[in-house]
């Protein structure tokens, strides 16, 4: 009996000990396995490109539903009696549409229906967020609202408390990593707080009435990003209280497309002012109070093209 005893036990503890190893091993996969997918996913986040990923039909919804509610508290989302803008200076063809202007100091920039649109929301939400009262918090907020995220569960908790206990290097690595990726998203906040009081204020995004338009048979066909030819983003005309107002028209940075746009628009762009890329801009047009000029108009105003820039 006391050998079957000794036996009885030595099974049991040889048994809780290849439980706990087990226990130990799947626990240790379980916090890396999430660390590093946690990672992944931060450091995608900030891999090159577009810092909101626009190309994900959720995140789509989120910014269209944020710019529509934004320019309800303001005023009505579809809007009527919008006139051209009298002193624009650049994108003006007969191939796009004007900007417009409300009363009593409202710009409404049309939207592209391409990429291009979102985008343009987004950097202005994303702009607002970063300069929101609350801090660069906000912000961060912003950018991981667009993230899919996994709540984590009790074997989560009971894994990631074992590993940091053990100080596990595989985790306190992708830790690292993890923390690098959202110092970026700071980063990027602290820039849009700078260039927050340089740009118009943005009041959201409304959809203006184009009943006299030859394009109403197309304003209610399915676009892939979710904007209409009659969505307008609202911004505040920050010429209105002007006499005389002399604007400008710049395009802002070394070069005027995407990395990957294709070669030939690369050419394309490249080609209209060598230049940019030494001096970081270029001018598309300028308007210029000169009454006294031969080439004024009758309202005294002298303008520029882009070939002048």
């Amino acid at each position: 009996n006391r050998t079957f005893r000794m036996s009885s036990r030595k099974v049991t503890f040889l048994a809780v000990g290849t439980s706990s190893i087990v226990m130990f091993c799947l626990l240790r996969w379980r916090a890396r396995n999430r660390a590093s997918a946690a990672a992944e996913q931060a450091e995608k986040m900030v891999a090159d490109g577009a810092m909101i990923d626009y190309e994900r039909e959720a995140t789509r919804r989120v910014i269209l539903e944020r710019a529509r509610s934004k320019a309800s508290k303001w005023l009505s989302y579809q809007v009527s009696g919008a006139d051209c803008m009298v002193g624009q200076v650049g994108g003006v063809s007969k191939h796009k549409r004007p900007l417009l202007t409300l009363d009593p100091d409202y710009v409404l920039k049309p939207l592209q229906l391409d990429h291009r649109g979102i985008r343009e929301l987004a950097f202005y939400e994303g702009l607002n967020a970063a300069a929101h009262t609350s801090g660069r918090r906000a912000y961060i907020d912003f950018i991981s609202a667009k993230r899919v995220s996994v709540a984590p569960t009790w074997i989560d908790v009971v894994a990631f408390s074992l590993a940091f206990l053990l100080q596990d290097p595989y985790v306190l690595n992708c830790e690292r990593r993890i923390l690098d990726a959202w110092t970026s998203v700071d980063e990027e906040a602290k820039l849009l707080q700078r260039l927050y009081k340089f740009v118009p204020p943005y009041f959201g995004m409304v959809r203006h009435e184009m009943s006299e338009s030859s394009l109403d048979a197309a304003l209610d066909l399915p676009t892939p990003y979710g904007i209409q030819l009659d969505c307008y983003l609202l911004l505040q005309d920050v010429t209105a209280h002007f006499k005389k107002p002399c604007v400008i028209d710049l395009k802002m940075g070394i070069h005027t497309f995407e990395p990957d746009a294709p070669l030939p628009k690369q050419k394309r762009e490249k080609q209209k002012y060598p230049h940019q890329e030494t001096y970081g801009f270029r001018i598309v047009g300028k308007r210029i109070y000169i009454p006294s000029h031969r080439d004024a108009g009758e309202n005294g105003y002298v303008f520029y093209s882009k070939h002048v820039g």
